[in-house]
């Protein structure tokens, strides 16, 4: 597993992710190779973070702001977000993943950034069971759209 930072592209979609969108096969394919995400095979078929991934999604918002990722999440724990606060945290989040797709370096508010920790605490974790596979593992390399995806 690699121990890099991630770049842009990755950044955005983890991102994408916890919006609850699944990423492109390619982008799927890296991030599920470097720990980022995982895939589900049985049907429906389900993804998302990992704790490396939700981790790395904590750590790039929090650099920016000087605080620990763990701060965040302690700070997310009495979030109750209103509807309108959902709606405001979802438009930031499509927002944040745009600007970084375009190559910008935007930076949240700290108020963004523990809606954000609050929505990756809820978000499924990995299965345990067999039934949690990487999709990777089952990517033809050599061309992912003959892939059964």
């Amino acid at each position: 597993m690699s121990s890099a930072p991630i770049g842009h592209e990755q950044l955005a979609d983890l991102l994408m992710a916890v919006q609850g969108f699944r990423p492109p096969a390619n982008a799927l394919l890296e991030l599920c190779s470097t720990g980022h995400l995982w895939e589900t095979l049985s049907k429906p078929r389900r993804f998302g973070l990992s704790e490396k991934g939700k981790a790395e999604v904590l750590r790039c918002l929090s650099i920016k702001l000087v605080v620990k990722a763990d701060e965040l999440l302690q700070a997310a724990g009495s979030l109750k977000p209103s509807a309108a606060e959902f709606t405001s945290g979802a438009v930031f989040l499509d927002t944040y993943e745009s600007a970084i797709r375009a190559g910008e370096d935007p930076v949240a508010t700290l108020e963004q950034a523990i809606f954000v920790a609050w929505l990756v605490s809820r978000l499924d974790s990995q299965p345990q069971s067999g039934e949690s596979l990487k999709i990777c593992d089952h990517i033809d390399r050599a061309d992912p759209a003959r892939s059964p995806i």
